[in-house]
């Protein structure tokens, strides 16, 4: 029945001549500051958490892009040392480079230099034989993923020491020896 008479009233209101009347109505200002509050409570911590969720795995894989780009300078490095080693043998009687400074004699005359390794920016290791008919070059990547460890020469292929506590091809230790660019060309 109160919402049927023109004032809203019950029956029992009616019967006991009573009037409610509501003076509380919202007013504007109540109702942004009320929608501001369940904004805060609720609506941004939601947002905020689906952003984490988004930005995250971006964050991980421009750390994981930046250990491949590195580990990629490495192996194009060590390929140019190769090349380079090639180029000195070719010109030296058929014997390679004693050490790494050796090539990079060679190479400032040209005003080039070797490459060194991107984070540590300290020569690759580098070892020949006896008879300098025979080398080998390694670096430790940052990605040990067994894909790049297949593509290394393997510790027993390699024709001379080149760092006493590294096995190539495990581990992260890559290595190429003078062979390699037969094997690829």
């Amino acid at each position: 029945m109160a919402a049927f008479t023109q004032k809203k009233q019950a029956l029992h209101d009616k019967l006991a001549g009573c009037l409610v009347i509501n003076k509380t109505e919202p007013t504007k200002g109540k109702k942004i500051l009320t929608i501001v509050v369940i904004a805060l409570t609720v609506i941004i911590p939601i947002l905020v958490t689906i952003g984490i969720l988004i930005v995250m795995p971006i964050l991980f894989s421009v750390d994981s892009t930046k250990i491949k780009a590195g580990d990629a300078v490495r192996r194009s490095d060590l390929s140019q040392i190769l090349i380079n080693a090639e180029i000195y043998y070719d010109q030296n009687n058929d014997l390679y480079p004693l050490n790494l400074n050796a090539l990079e004699a060679m190479l400032k005359v040209d005003g080039s230099r070797l490459p060194k390794d991107p984070s540590s920016n300290q020569p690759y290791d580098y070892c020949v034989t006896g008879d300098r008919q025979n080398y080998g070059i390694g670096t430790q990547l940052e990605d040990k993923s067994p894909v790049y460890m297949e593509r290394s020469v393997k510790q027993t292929l390699m024709p001379c020491s080149l760092n006493s506590n590294k096995i190539c091809g495990s581990d992260g230790y890559y290595c190429l020896d003078s062979n390699y660019l037969d094997s690829i060309y």
